[in-house]
């Protein structure tokens, strides 16, 4: 048995947080990281901390991935909530972004609310208690679908090829439910194919790693040119209508 496709093919799109949903140039990333610097020089009394810090990033995606890989005995929420702490946001994102707020109120507005064929995740490898932070101070939270954060995924973070099959069973997971129902577990695989997955994110191994995946992508880079091949590259998510034009179209 296989399962039919519907005339309409569905979108989900998935959005990274930090550096993605407000511009990099706001300073952000530079005080988590010279948090996460802290944490390792004088918790974990790591030399060289800093190098090392970004060495794992680049390993394992994340830090914290890295040093857990490595065999430290770390409290993961313990260290976000370290390493996501001690710096203000007032000062460096726009509080309650007008911008950010129209361009996902048209993309609701583009499709019917009583479809349920179109959904608005954020995908990031930080914690929920961070995310919070800052979707609530951009004033967002109530314009997406849901949140898939590191206690959703725990070590299968981005760009582990897993993750993105784990957020998209996660953020459809009443479909899936109900596609397993139907037609049962061995034959979901065509379920998915229902779904057109596109993905806006700041880090280009993510990005490269959802294409292999088969998601439409999108990559927010605030300055310079990619020259990545395959890669399409925006400046500021508010440019992504001019890159997926069929997610404000429902027609399409």
């Amino acid at each position: 048995m296989t399962v039919s496709k519907p005339q309409k093919t569905s979108k989900i799109l998935f959005l990274d947080l930090d550096d993605t949903l407000y511009h990099k140039s706001s300073g952000v990333a530079s005080c988590v990281s010279q948090r996460i610097g802290q944490y390792l020089r004088e918790v974990l009394k790591i030399e060289d901390a800093d190098k090392k810090a970004y060495d794992l990033y680049q390993q394992w995606g994340t830090t914290l991935k890295g040093l857990l890989e490595e065999g430290y005995d770390i409290d993961p929420i313990e260290f976000y909530k370290y390493v996501h702490s001690g710096f203000d946001i007032d000062d460096k994102i726009t509080k309650d972004d007008i911008k950010l707020q129209n361009l996902l109120i048209k993309l609701r507005k583009s499709h019917p609310v009583e479809s349920f064929d179109f959904k608005i995740f954020i995908f990031t490898n930080a914690d929920r208690r961070h995310c919070f932070r800052f979707v609530d101070h951009l004033n967002i939270r109530q314009l997406v679908d849901g949140f898939i954060c590191f206690e959703d995924m725990l070590l299968l973070c981005k760009p582990h090829p897993d993750s993105f099959h784990a957020a998209l069973k996660m953020a459809l997971k009443v479909e899936y439910q109900e596609a397993v129902r139907q037609h049962g577990e061995a034959n979901v695989g065509k379920w998915w194919e229902n779904w057109e997955v596109y993905f806006a994110d700041d880090n280009i191994n993510n990005v490269k790693a959802a294409i292999d995946y088969g998601w439409k992508v999108v990559w927010v880079q605030e300055s310079g040119n990619s020259n990545v091949e395959g890669v399409t590259q925006v400046r500021s998510i508010l440019e992504i209508e001019n890159i997926f034009p069929e997610l404000f179209n429902a027609s399409q």
